[in-house]
C-alpha cells in the first residue's frame, strides 16, 4: 500500500465545494470495540459501551456485514472506544480490505497508536490512510487531569510524530467543551498543529448521556470559531449550522451520491455518531445489515428529513442549514421541532449580541481531510503554512 505523507494528502484532496466530499458510496463510523484505557467524563459512548456484555463484535458478523457491503464503503473510520486495544482488530483491518479495498481507511486514538508492539504497528499502518489523535489540552497536566491519567499528553503526541513518521494523514481532534474552548487553550492547540503541519480539529461536545455540564456556551463556540477563521482561510465544517455560518455551506451528510451511519459495537446502526439510543437505532444482527436498505427504516428517515422549525421558515439560511444539527436540537433543546440551540439569530434576539466572524477567503476547494467530515458533525482547521508548502 502506498503511504502518503500529511502535506501530499492534503494537497491531493481537492473537492470542491460547496459539494466538498464527492463521495461515491458509504461512510462508516465503526465503533467496533467497547475497550478502553480511560474513564473519560465527557465520553459519548461510555454509558452504551459499557451496558454491553461482550467486549466487541464476532468478527464472522464483521466479516459477513464487509462481504455484503464492502463495495458500496467509501471510507471506514473506526473511533471510540479504542480500536487499536482489540486483539482482532488488525484482522478486522484485513477483511476491509479484502472486502472494500477502495475505501479509505482511519483510526481515531487516545495515543495508544504509541503503545502499539513493532508487529501490530506495521499490521494496522499497513492498511489505514489516516490517524487522528485525541488532544484536548494543550498544556500536559491539564489534559493528563481531564483524562485522567499521568502520561497521557505525552503519549498523544508521541502518537501524532509516530503517525507522521509511517506517512499518514494526521489530525489532532479536541472535544469542544466548556472546559476546553478557552482562548489560550485553542491557541495553544494550533500552535502545536503548525509545528507539526497537522490539522486541528473539533467535535462540539454532545450530551449522550444527560450531563450538560460540559456544554459550551454560545460565546465560547464562536469566539472559537473567529480565531479559527484568523488563524487560516482553511477552515471547513460537516455541522449544518456551522459550515454555513463559516461559509462552506454546510456539507450535508446525506445525498444522492453520499450516505453515512455509525456501527455501535453489538452490531447496532445508528444514522449518527451521537444518536445512539433509542429511537434512533436499528436493531438488526448486522451480519444480514444491505446498507442501501436501512435508508427506508424510521431512524434514517427521520434524520435525514427532520422537520422544519417554525422559527426557521423564514430564514434565508434554511435551504441549506435545515434548521441547524440534528443532534443538537435533540441532545441539547429535546425535540427536532426546536431550531440548532446555537443559531446566532435566535441568540441576537434574546440576548442583542451577534457573534461576528472574519469575512477572510473561502477556499474554493477543500485540501484537507474528509473521512470524518463525511460521517459526522465536525470542525477542521488547516495550518496556512502547509497549504504553501
Amino acid at each position: 500500500m502506498l503511504r502518503r505523507g500529511v502535506l501530499n494528502t492534503l494537497h491531493n484532496c481537492n473537492s470542491s465545494l460547496p459539494n466538498s466530499l464527492n463521495s461515491v458510496g458509504w461512510t462508516v463510523g465503526w465503533g467496533f470495540t467497547t475497550r478502553c484505557d480511560l474513564r473519560c467524563p465527557f465520553c459519548y459512548s461510555s454509558e452504551v459501551r459499557h451496558s454491553l456484555q461482550l467486549p466487541e463484535l464476532d468478527i464472522t458478523q464483521a466479516e459477513q456485514f464487509l462481504a455484503k457491503n464492502g463495495k458500496s464503503i467509501h471510507a471506514i473510520n473506526f473511533g471510540t472506544g479504542e480500536c487499536l486495544l482489540s486483539p482482532t482488530f488488525p484482522l478486522l483491518l484485513e477483511l476491509c480490505n479484502k472486502y472494500a479495498p477502495h475505501a479509505q481507511v482511519a483510526v481515531t486514538t487516545n495515543g495508544t497508536f504509541a503503545d502499539l508492539s513493532s508487529n501490530v504497528l506495521s499490521a494496522v499502518t499497513q492498511y489505514i490512510s489516516e490517524c487522528d489523535v485525541s488532544l484536548d489540552f494543550a498544556q500536559p497536566d491539564e489534559h493528563d487531569r481531564w483524562r485522567g491519567k499521568k502520561g497521557i499528553w505525552q503519549r498523544a503526541m508521541t502518537a501524532i510524530e509516530l503517525a507522521i513518521e509511517f506517512g499518514l494523514s494526521t489530525s489532532i481532534v479536541m472535544i469542544g467543551t466548556a472546559q476546553t474552548l478557552k482562548e489560550e487553550n485553542i491557541q495553544g492547540l494550533l500552535k502545536i498543529s503548525e509545528a507539526y503541519q497537522v490539522a486541528l480539529r473539533i467535535n462540539l461536545y454532545m450530551p449522550t448521556f444527560g450531563d450538560y455540564s460540559f456544554i459550551p456556551s454560545i460565546e465560547s463556540v464562536f469566539t472559537t470559531l473567529s480565531i479559527l477563521k484568523t488563524w487560516s482561510s482553511a477552515v471547513c465544517s460537516s455541522d449544518r449550522l456551522i459550515g454555513n455560518i463559516i461559509g462552506n455551506h454546510g456539507s450535508d451528510l446525506y445525498t444522492e451520491t453520499k450516505r453515512s451511519c455509525r456501527i455501535l459495537p453489538d452490531g447496532s446502526i445508528s444514522p449518527s455518531t451521537y444518536l445512539i439510543k433509542a429511537p434512533w437505532l436499528i436493531q438488526s444482527t448486522l451480519s444480514n445489515v444491505v446498507l442501501t436498505n436501512i435508508l427506508d427504516t424510521e431512524p434514517f428517515i427521520r434524520y435525514t428529513s427532520p422537520p422544519v422549525p417554525v422559527d426557521c421558515e423564514k430564514c434565508s439560511m434554511l435551504p441549506e442549514c435545515k434548521g441547524g444539527s440534528i443532534e443538537r436540537r435533540w441532545l441539547w433543546a429535546h425535540s427536532l421541532e426546536r431550531p440548532d440551540p446555537l443559531c446566532p439569530k435566535l441568540y441576537h434576539a434574546k440576548h442583542n449580541i451577534v457573534p461576528l466572524l472574519p469575512k477572510g477567503k473561502v477556499l474554493e476547494k477543500w485540501p484537507g481531510p474528509t473521512i470524518h467530515l463525511d460521517y459526522l458533525p465536525t470542525i477542521i482547521a488547516l495550518p496556512l503554512s502547509s497549504l504553501k508548502s
